[in-house]
């Protein structure tokens, strides 16, 4: 029984072993983010350009989607004139006016 008790020590003991080896050697700091985009940007090589290019175009988008609703409110203030309200029976009073009797 004892060589039986020596022997599972001994593997629990090598088993700690294989565990503090296998660990990652890893830096006692962490990377700060500037240090770890070079490192991504390192491994991207050739494909560097569509990253930049993909950030770029996405940068565009939100500017345009931001921009398209102060747009459109020139267009109805041009349209309508500056500081005036559209009521639905104004639309309706004036699409009667304008569209001849025989489309209606």
């Amino acid at each position: 029984m004892l060589k039986k008790q020596t022997v599972n020590e001994d593997k629990i003991q090598k088993s700690k072993v294989q565990a503090e080896q296998s660990k990652p050697q890893s830096k006692d700091r962490k990377m700060s983010r500037g240090e770890i985009l070079k490192k991504v940007f390192g491994h991207l090589g050739k494909y560097r350009i569509f990253v930049v290019f993909s950030v770029l175009l996405a940068a565009v988008s939100v500017a345009l989607t931001l921009y398209i609703p102060k747009l459109i409110g020139y267009a109805v203030d041009e349209i309508i004139g500056k500081g005036q309200s559209l009521s639905v029976a104004s639309v309706g009073a004036a699409r009667k006016s304008s569209v001849p009797s025989y489309w209606v």
